[in-house]
């Protein structure tokens, strides 16, 4: 039989009980109010006299909750609020997510610094906590192997997780920019953007940079006047070259009349940029024949065309006079 009891209720009961049997009676309890839950919520009494009473006594104790939020970057564990009996133990866990780093952790209000755990002990009230997050902060270093700067935008010490950073290459005279020596950064492009998500190393390579070869060059070299077989004076000129230097450049000779002026006949001296040339016609040949001395660096060569005037012997008769008086 099912019965509703105030809390100060007793039952009793008369009448046989049949030898070697127990009456049992079991209290069920439970509990409408505000807060609270029922310490015990069962009570059996059994009995072997056919005339007695019993009663049943239950106990209410407080419960508390708990709240718990997270900030932006991480989340608490449970997260939702915790009902908790007065005097129980319960234990949050807090973890960020890639990125972030937990900058702090509340209890009521007040910092109990950057823990991954709490635990509120033997709970006797409400409480809150709490926790917030921050963006992680990595570096970034960057090297130069060969002549070159590199420029970063923003430039920092640090920078937040997921930021951009844009590197611009910058190759000193007469180098060029060879790429970027990194896992982020597997192209030679330049300006060139890296995303901050841990700490980093760049290198910058910078390599000489290609000579463009230009040709030598020689001065000019005025007509001249010699005789039959008589050699020119050391006939002067200068060479250059803009990347080779003048001590090994060649120098070579050609004569449209090789029987006037054989090519062999064409004789260099000097050094450095500072050169001549002798040149002596053959015997008994006169008449005009355009020489032309050219200058190379093995690649190159530049070219500068004289005219050379061989004149004839000049041969005095005797001058007779007659008398036809």
């Amino acid at each position: 039989t099912a019965l509703t009891l105030a809390p100060t209720s007793e039952i009793t009961w008369s009448g046989a009980i049949t030898a070697g049997h127990t009456l049992t009676w079991t209290w069920s309890v439970t509990h409408s109010g505000d807060y609270g839950v029922v310490i015990a919520n069962t009570a059996t009494f059994s009995s072997t006299y056919q005339t007695d009473r019993a009663t049943a006594e239950f106990q209410v104790i407080p419960t508390y909750v708990i709240t718990p939020t997270a900030g932006v970057g991480g989340n608490i564990s449970p997260d939702t609020p915790q009902t908790v009996v007065q005097g129980d133990d319960v234990t949050f866990g807090i973890a960020p997510t890639t990125g972030y780093h937990i900058a702090d952790v509340r209890v009521d209000g007040g910092s109990v610094g950057a823990v991954e755990t709490h635990t509120f002990h033997q709970v006797a009230a409400d409480h809150t906590i709490s926790a917030m997050f921050a963006l992680d902060e990595h570096t970034l270093r960057v090297d130069r192997d060969g002549e070159g700067t590199v420029t970063r935008a923003p430039d920092q010490d640090t920078y937040l997780h997921g930021e951009v950073v844009t590197l611009t290459a910058e190759p000193a005279t007469d180098y060029q920019f060879d790429g970027w020596t990194s896992d982020d950064l597997a192209d030679a492009a330049n300006p060139a953007q890296i995303v901050m998500d841990a700490d980093k190393v760049v290198t910058a390579t910078f390599v000489p940079a290609p000579i463009e070869n230009t040709a030598p060059t020689i001065s000019a070299i005025g007509n001249q006047v010699t005789a039959i077989g008589t050699p020119t004076g050391p006939i002067s000129f200068t060479i250059g070259d803009a990347e080779t230097n003048p001590a090994v450049l060649s120098l070579t000779g050609t004569s449209s009349d090789p029987e006037l002026v054989p090519e062999s006949n064409l004789v260099f001296s000097g050094s450095g940029a500072d050169r001549a040339v002798t040149v002596t016609p053959a015997d008994r040949a006169w008449g005009t024949a355009t020489l032309t001395i050219t200058v190379s660096d093995s690649e190159l060569t530049d070219s500068e065309s004289f005219v050379l005037t061989v004149t004839p012997h000049q041969i005095y008769l005797p001058l007779v006079l007659r008398d036809e008086s």
